[in-house]
């Protein structure tokens, strides 16, 4: 919750914390695909897809007075 807060005070959108903390996802299943050779199956990449597609348009997005 203290990234949010700061998040705030700093004038950064709170959903990116959001997304960023999201992303620890895709690193576990680098991790797990080379270490315990575990198959991701169609779900996964799409969902990996969706996050990714969903970041960069948060990134895009701009507030009312032009601060992302």
């Amino acid at each position: 919750m203290r990234s949010f807060i700061l998040a705030k005070e700093v004038g950064i959108n709170q959903g990116l914390i959001t997304v960023f903390l999201s992303f620890q996802c895709l690193f576990a299943a680098g991790i797990f695909k080379i270490w315990f050779r575990e198959q991701l199956n169609c779900c996964h990449y799409f969902g990996i897809v969706l996050l990714i597609s969903c970041a960069m348009a948060m990134a895009a997005a701009k507030g009312e007075n032009g601060e992302i």
